[in-house]
């Protein structure tokens, strides 16, 4: 394309083909460009010496290309003529980068000194004097340097976070609680984020008090947030205080009704407090899918269907695919734990006509098989083939057509090895296959 020049790659438009005539050939050239001449960096810094774009540009070109000296020189331009804090600290940084290795920290460290000494409200010279510290291993230097800042600069809260950060990196949990609580004390709108990540730090020295009482903050404070609520429930569960991550959890189902895992892990919570009848009930919920889900009215209008079935988009099925599969997932572990609170309390047979009623229902039978192979794997690993048994009869006895549940009795009296009481099943087995295959054929 003719006066295209650099990056004209899909410039060809309607409007360019108004300029130019339609070419013969198009060519594609791919490549980078090969800088020998500083002339044009030099030159635009000549036209600008307040932006410092250009100086870090050519300066990180000579840093590429081996200068080091040369780049070093310009880096250390850049940090005593810039005004711009981050051009600032990304120039001073790379400056330590180069000189430190040849022997010149000391003559870096007494112009960053100077730097922050003459301008002491700026926060990217004690920044990058700190880094110089912690390069050459001197911690005390470094948290000293910090503590220069944060009596000087505006941005208090900023020196305090990274305070705290060296703290927690060291294992020093009290001084990175201390740093933290000044940051928050800055802060004119501190983050929850930060606020959980204090009352992290209280839960790993033990301090339940404080911690405790940030939570409960948070959670007045942030009633309708839905990731505040969900991270502070789950702090409070991971250090065993049941009772505020129950509040926390309760306040999640309250915005939320759907969230089976919620649902799982607060009835896991109500078992510990020995609640078991409130469990029974979120553990049915999931199980069954009884939310208390919003209903949806009908459109008046109702479109025609065409001949064709449109197919969905490959991402849409494959969405619809994993959140079945994470549906399943979460009724056969709330069913386990169903059953198992059952058992513990001696009322396994309130349970299996639990099962058999409800797996009667019609809104059951989307799922209603996969369901019972949980069941019944969670019979066998138990040994309960009686029990499993009087449960495939039932269902046996509901849908009579339905050779799912006599191929699982079937399998239910093979693993109790009875060949005898077996054979009908096995016969009526064989000839509903037989009959099923004529079907198909």
């Amino acid at each position: 394309m003719r006066g295209g020049g650099a990056c004209s790659f899909g410039v060809l438009s309607s409007i360019t083909l108004l300029s130019h005539p339609i070419p013969e050939r198009l060519a594609l050239v791919t490549g980078g460009v090969q800088v020998t001449d500083y002339a044009a960096y030099r030159e635009a810094i000549r036209l600008r010496p307040n932006s410092p774009s250009y100086s870090l540009a050519l300066a990180d070109l000579m840093r590429k290309q081996g200068q080091l000296r040369q780049a070093a020189r310009l880096y250390r331009h850049v940090y005593k003529h810039s005004k711009d804090g981050r051009a600032i600290y990304e120039s001073a940084l790379y400056a330590v980068e180069i000189l430190l290795p040849l022997g010149e920290g000391e003559r870096l460290e007494s112009e960053l000194q100077s730097m922050a000494d003459a301008n002491p409200r700026e926060l990217a010279y004690f920044r990058a004097l700190a880094e110089l510290y912690r390069r050459q291993g001197k911690m005390k230097a470094y948290r000293i340097a910090y503590l220069k800042a944060a009596a000087t600069v505006d941005q208090k809260s900023q020196v305090y976070k990274q305070l705290a950060q060296v703290a927690q990196e060291q294992g020093d949990l009290p001084k990175a609680i201390i740093y933290f609580r000044k940051m928050l004390e800055e802060s004119p709108n501190p983050a929850p984020r930060e606020q959980i990540k204090l009352a992290n730090f209280y839960l790993q020295t033990n301090d339940k008090v404080n911690a405790r009482k940030i939570l409960l903050s948070l959670l007045n404070e942030h009633p309708n947030s839905l990731r505040v609520l969900r991270q502070v429930a789950a702090l409070l569960d991971k250090y065993n205080l049941h009772k505020e991550a129950i509040q926390a959890y309760e306040q999640f189902l309250n915005l939320d009704p759907q969230s089976p895992s919620t649902r799982i892990r607060l009835a896991h919570l109500y078992q510990k407090r020995q609640q078991y009848q409130a469990a029974i009930g979120l553990l049915n919920a999931v199980v069954w899918g009884y939310y208390d889900r919003p209903e949806r009215r009908k459109k008046a209008v109702v479109k025609k269907r065409s001949k064709t079935r449109r197919r969905l988009p490959y991402y849409m099925r494959r969405f619809r695919r994993s959140r079945r599969y994470r549906m399943s997932l979460s009724r056969r572990q709330a069913m386990v734990q169903l059953m198992k609170i059952y058992k513990k309390l001696g009322m396994l047979s309130a349970w299996e006509r639990r099962v058999v009623y409800a797996l009667g229902e019609p809104r059951i039978r989307r799922f209603r098989y996969y369901m019972i192979r949980g069941l019944i794997r969670y019979y066998q690993q138990n040994r309960w083939f009686n029990r499993l048994q009087g449960v495939l009869e039932e269902m046996r006895r509901q849908e009579p057509r339905n050779i799912l549940w006599t191929q699982d009795d079937e399998e239910c009296f093979m693993k109790q090895k009875i060949f005898l009481d077996f054979a009908p099943y096995f016969f009526l087995c064989s000839v509903g296959r037989i009959f099923y295959f004529i079907h198909v054929l």
